[in-house]
């Protein structure tokens, strides 16, 4: 009683008592969750490692066991189709692998290329893309970022806004090479699980001489409802100096069926579906295969008569 009454005699002191407290609290749980999240990135980076580890020891020709794998992808905005993104990849004399990609809208933002190849064990690789610039004569494809992985060390030239950047790094356990987007996505499928990886953003400068490596965060998101053949899905956050996020749909056999971004979707389609809107997409693969030393084996069937496109190379669509 005797206590109760001393503070009641002093309420300036009892309400700095309780503000101590309450600040003391908050700041223990701010420590605990900054501690918790820190813990919990750290452990989704050492399982984007472990993914690619156990990648890496089995060899890539495991996981791709085509001679040649052509995919083709309709984009849509709000339902409506607005372009293609066609994928090749192709087995190497050496057991590597190499691949180009295309992604065109006739009227929209989305003009881009990039080809990659990648050793037997994904531990050496090579990057080059940028985006396609229609010329006079059709779509010219140039470069503004190149990535070398090479005994330990990320080198890397950009061309953003003009400017010119060249910059290296040490490859860090988790460093996702290009064109091994889809493997570890089916790993973090496969194993129900959550993973982080580092990579180069192209359009992010570096830091001085030091390349700049963003984190994309893979999550297991369930079932995919609407597939019966055993799809899943699978979300990215990537985190940077931009955010983006974006959802795989993955078949059972670890192919990409949809693609979910935020102003437009792709959805896995077959050839015929694409040249009956866009008769020329398939020269424009074959010739981009053709300018980076690669050759189609598949046939790629003549386009519907188009005066526009007898004397281009990659004319627009």
């Amino acid at each position: 009683m005797a206590c109760m009454c001393a503070l009641s005699n002093h309420p300036e002191g009892l309400r700095r008592t309780v503000r101590s407290v309450v600040l003391l609290g908050v700041l223990l749980g701010s420590v605990a969750v900054a501690w918790w999240l820190v813990r919990s990135r750290s452990g989704y980076q050492h399982r984007g490692a472990d993914i690619l580890a156990q990648i890496r020891s089995r060899g890539l020709d495991a996981f791709w066991k085509e001679e040649q794998a052509i995919e083709w992808f309709a984009i849509r905005s709000d339902k409506e189709l607005i372009g293609w993104r066609a994928m090749a990849r192709f087995r190497r004399p050496d057991k590597g692998f190499e691949g180009i990609s295309i992604a065109f809208t006739p009227k929209g933002s989305i003009r881009s290329w990039e080809h990659w190849s990648l050793n037997a064990d994904a531990t050496e690789n090579n990057y080059l893309a940028g985006p396609l610039l229609p010329g006079p004569a059709g779509l010219i494809p140039l470069p503004n970022t190149r990535i070398q992985l090479a005994d330990g060390r990320i080198l890397v030239q950009q061309r953003i806004k003009g400017r010119k950047y060249q910059s290296h790094v040490d490859v860090p356990d988790n460093y996702l090479p290009e064109g091994m987007l889809t493997l570890a996505a089916s790993a973090v499928a496969r194993e129900k699980t959550s993973a982080t990886f580092q990579l180069v953003f192209n359009e992010t400068p570096p830091r001085r001489q030091t390349t700049y490596l963003g984190l994309v965060e893979m999550e297991y998101a369930g079932q995919a409802a609407s597939e019966n053949n055993g799809g899943c899905r699978v979300t990215f956050r990537y985190s940077g100096r931009r955010e983006l996020a974006f959802t795989y749909v993955l078949g059972a056999d670890g192919r990409v069926l949809r693609v979910s971004h935020p102003k437009y979707d792709e959805a896995a389609v077959g050839q015929e579906e694409i040249t009956k809107a866009f008769p020329n997409a398939p020269l424009h693969l074959k010739n981009l295969c053709k300018m980076r030393g690669m050759r189609l084996t598949e046939q790629v069937r003549k386009p519907r008569e188009d005066t526009r496109s007898k004397n281009s190379l990659l004319n627009i669509l």
